[in-house]
């Protein structure tokens, strides 16, 4: 005879297999025509089959009733968006919609109802069969005959997932601070032959000259087990990062993002963080940024690479492969919420205080404030050597347009004379490193 403990545990366990299998159904239910998420709902999204993307509104932490419309890393604590649409003006109010409309098209609309970004179509003619967000982080719009329409792997911001790739075509573009999801300074893009990076005017939105290089190639892959490889015309794949073994794709999350500052990084995080987890860097380039737009500029002889990781007027040194950007003695921040947008003099000096032969007027006004280990190695406007320091400050001091001379002590340089360089403003391209620069910046 058949206990009747056994009916009560095949009860629970058909109870468990149901519930099962209904969570499975809606994990993988399909968006539909029609179908619509609100910024009001912080508990609605379209979620991946296994829950570790999510598509639909996330709030900006800085700003009250602001919202994105982003996929984001949805099991782990800092729901980190690796995508988010309207890159022009991504910040959206509370009560604005995203509609799966029937001519396959995403359409978001502020609480108004005015349109404010729509998906452009991969596809014409086809008809819309559904949308859904992937296990890949990618979202798509699926038609009847099996193609995707659109998919948000074409349109990449600033980051890039496993088994994501990027053509001739595409390209990724910074935020502009941390904080911030404007547009930004930074572009990893195919030119001519190769994926670069390299600044962009702010002003007009110019492409400067490549600050590096990632070598020949017509396609960027990141490999499904976290590989970043470059595919050549022939099709061969060629090794970018990481150096050594990545840890196993089935315990770890990646993305490779072009950070706000200029690096490209390779980040990773553990799928199952015990006592809370982060992001890791598994490996960046450039590895010193503040000198690569320096050398990039030296070996050109040409100008014409950006204003660097920290802006004009200002000085940038490497720590664990990213800027930090500090202002001279004399010069503070032009943003004190932004370390990265250059300096500005603290004081100035006017036509007022200049004879009309170009030296300065009352010289005695002004002090010299050393720092050691710092250079402006571009944009001189005048040489002098052999020169001691006490040659360097009296023509500077004397010279009305002089805000900066670099001093090379004759003791540290290899014919035993000394170079005093004076610079106008704007100042370009400052770094500061105690092992690589063995000038003294003197800040009038």
């Amino acid at each position: 005879m058949v206990s009747p403990l056994f009916y009560s545990h095949l009860s629970l366990l058909i109870l468990a297999s149901i519930l099962w299998i209904l969570a499975t159904v809606e994990a993988q239910r399909n968006v539909s025509v029609g179908d619509s998420l609100s910024a009001n709902d912080k508990t609605m999204a379209w979620q991946s089959p296994s829950g570790d993307f999510a598509f639909g509104f996330q709030s900006i932490p800085t700003k009250q009733d602001r919202f994105l419309l982003a996929i984001w890393y949805a099991k782990i604590q800092e729901r980190t968006i690796v995508w988010y649409a309207n890159r022009d003006n991504p910040e959206t109010d509370r009560d604005s919609t995203i509609e799966l409309d029937n001519s396959g098209h995403l359409v978001l609309k502020d609480p108004k109802g005015k349109e404010l970004w729509r998906s452009q179509r991969l596809t014409d003619g086809s008809q819309v069969s559904h949308a859904a967000m992937l296990d890949t982080g990618n979202f798509v719009i699926a038609s009847k005959n099996s193609t995707n329409i659109w998919e948000s792997f074409k349109y990449p911001t600033d980051t890039i997932l496993p088994s994501q790739e990027l053509d001739m075509g595409d390209h990724l573009l910074s935020t502009l601070v941390e904080t911030s999801y404007s547009k930004g300074k930074y572009q990893l893009r195919f030119n001519s032959e190769s994926f670069i990076l390299n600044q962009i005017d702010m002003f007009t939105g110019k492409p400067y000259e490549a600050y590096f290089n990632f070598g020949n190639g017509s396609r960027l892959v990141f490999t499904e087990s976290g590989y970043i490889r470059i595919q050549n015309l022939n099709g061969t794949l060629v090794e970018v990062a990481p150096i050594n073994a990545v840890p196993k794709p089935d315990l770890y999350y990646y993305r490779a993002t072009l950070d706000f500052y200029g690096v490209f990084n390779l980040y990773y995080y553990p799928r199952n963080p015990s006592g809370g987890g982060s992001w890791s860097v598994l490996w960046f380039r450039p590895m010193n940024i503040c000198r690569r737009f320096i050398n990039s500029t030296i070996t050109s002889g040409r100008a014409t690479f950006g204003t660097g990781p920290c802006g004009y007027n200002s000085i940038c040194e490497p720590i664990q492969g990213r800027p930090n950007c500090t202002c001279p003695p004399g010069f503070s921040f032009l943003d004190d919420n932004n370390q990265y947008a250059g300096c500005k003099q603290d004081y100035a000096s006017y036509p007022a205080d200049c004879n009309p032969d170009g030296s300065t007027i009352g010289e005695d006004r002004f002090e010299f404030k050393p720092m050691s280990f710092a250079d402006f190695p571009l944009g001189d406007y005048g040489v002098i050597k052999p020169a001691t320091e006490l040659e360097c400050k009296q023509s500077c001091l004397l010279d009305c347009s002089c805000a900066v001379a670099i001093l090379q002590d004759p003791t540290l340089s290899k014919d035993g004379n000394g170079t005093c360089w004076k610079k106008k403003i704007p100042l370009s391209n400052g770094w500061f490193d105690r092992e690589s620069v063995d000038r003294t910046a003197l800040f009038k």
